[in-house]
């Protein structure tokens, strides 16, 4: 069969074929998205079929779509492994109890916010930043009677913002590979620009909220909650090792995968060695967390620490290998190339061209689940352009930057599933609580310095 070129009209119909049929799946029935997305693979491959291509290369290209990503799924096996053995060593008992001590209910969203920022800005990634400091601020907000929703809002924005900035960041680095800017520290100084003002802001509306509902918020003086936590792991400071070794190797500059099992070897230990637990049950733990060893009639307790382990990531790995097969056979296909062309061709002033890579970087993590081939086709499509317009690189950076955002607005993307697995709460439920995505985007169109320009 002869191999026929896709019209932009074709493109345009297919690409809002699949996602209509992701909103109304995940939005309206409710329905599972890793499924969904398997249905979206299948009708691609339909298309590529009718298009031409034979089942061979159909499969070829879902290969090498998932190879892309081998690397990833590891990551997030041991982020799994990460969080159920900082929970069986007694390091979240610690951040739980430090919480307790510093907290002030009143201003818990901004608190929470601030916290995020700076723990992720230290450590270069959001979804480590949300599944340690986060969770456990998360774990709050029931004894305060925050709307969940709002507080996870705050977890979620804050610590994206330091993903955004931080030197050591993996999503950083790989928009400074693909727009081309000289060295991260450009990315970081374009960035500021934008999530210094926007962080601002947000945290002036949560004080501002804060200051309205706050004094109606519960304490924090749980001696009940405290008194369990030490009967369960104690106040040993050695709890603290997992989080300080990854802390340093972090600043040691290693890959994340080294950080990320220096972290969980220690962890393994110090439960082993101070929390009294043996080899087996720690294997388990990393497997099925923390919840396969611990029980107690106390459904607080058991909220907090039945989490983490490699089966709590699932979905995420399932999301992965499923969206990078479809994200394969479209890229192989031109879907997404051919659209981000033909408008990359049409817009004129400077704040359209930062609008529309900004918008298409979002769609496109929509259209695929993940962040990595949107930014590959829109650096593709908009660097000459950026060039000719006399915008410097690093706008093209923090535009490619901001496709990682739309795991708040994809309720089947990557990082959508991952908070689902992480806090149990579906994206469509806060995803208008993000207030830092709304008020960084509006500011990458908005705010365009001189210093952003040749």
């Amino acid at each position: 069969m002869k191999k026929e070129d896709l019209t932009l009209r074709q493109c345009w119909s297919f690409l809002a074929v699949l996602l209509l049929v992701l909103f109304v799946g995940c939005g309206y029935f409710q329905l599972n998205s890793q499924v969904l997305l398997l249905v979206c693979t299948l009708l691609a491959a339909a298309f590529a079929r009718w298009k031409g291509y034979s089942v061979r290369e159909i499969e070829a290209m879902a290969v090498n779509g998932i190879r892309t990503i081998v690397i990833a799924l590891i990551i997030n096996i041991c982020i799994g492994m990460l969080i159920s053995v900082w929970i069986s060593a007694g390091t979240f008992s610690l951040f739980i109890q430090l919480c307790l001590k510093i907290v002030n209910p009143r201003f818990l969203l901004v608190e929470t916010f601030v916290f995020c920022c700076i723990f992720s800005a230290l450590i270069g990634s959001c979804w480590i930043c949300a599944g340690t400091v986060g969770l456990s601020l998360f774990y709050l907000a029931d004894m305060v009677e925050i709307n969940p929703y709002l507080l996870l809002g705050a977890i979620v924005g804050g610590s994206r913002f330091g993903a955004c900035i931080s030197p050591i960041s993996d999503s950083a680095n790989v928009s400074v590979l693909l727009s081309g800017v000289q060295n991260i520290y450009e990315h970081i100084r374009a960035m500021l620009r934008i999530v210094l003002p926007s962080a601002l802001l947000t945290g002036i509306v949560y004080v501002c909220i804060d200051f309205a509902v706050g004094a109606s918020r519960g304490t924090l003086n749980d001696t009940t909650l405290e008194e369990n936590l030490e009967q369960l792991f104690g106040d040993n400071v050695l709890a603290l090792l997992p989080a300080l070794v990854l802390c340093l190797m972090i600043y040691r500059r290693k890959t994340t995968l080294s950080c990320l099992l220096a972290s969980i070897m220690t962890g393994a230990l110090v439960t082993i060695l101070v929390q009294g637990k043996s080899v087996y049950e720690v294997a388990n733990i990393l497997y099925y967390g923390y919840g396969s060893s611990f029980s107690s009639e106390d459904p607080l307790l058991n909220n907090l620490f039945a989490r983490g382990g490699i089966a709590s990531m699932a979905g995420v790995i399932f999301t992965l290998i499923i969206g990078m097969s479809l994200s394969g056979i479209l890229g192989q296909l031109g879907v997404l190339k051919i659209i981000v062309n033909k408008l990359a061709g049409q817009v004129k002033s400077p704040r359209e061209i930062v609008l529309i890579s900004m918008l298409m970087s979002i769609l496109g993590y929509g259209a695929t689940g993940d962040s990595q081939p949107s930014k590959v086709l829109v650096s593709d499509a908009f660097s000459n352009l950026y060039r000719q317009k006399g915008l410097k690189k690093g706008v093209l950076s923090r535009s490619l930057e901001l496709s990682a955002f739309g795991e708040g607005m994809f309720p089947w993307s990557v990082g959508a599933a991952y908070f689902l697995g992480l806090f149990q709460i579906q994206v469509g439920q806060y995803w208008y609580f993000i207030l830092f995505y709304y008020i960084t985007m509006a500011a990458n169109v908005l705010l365009l310095f001189p210093k952003d320009m040749e």
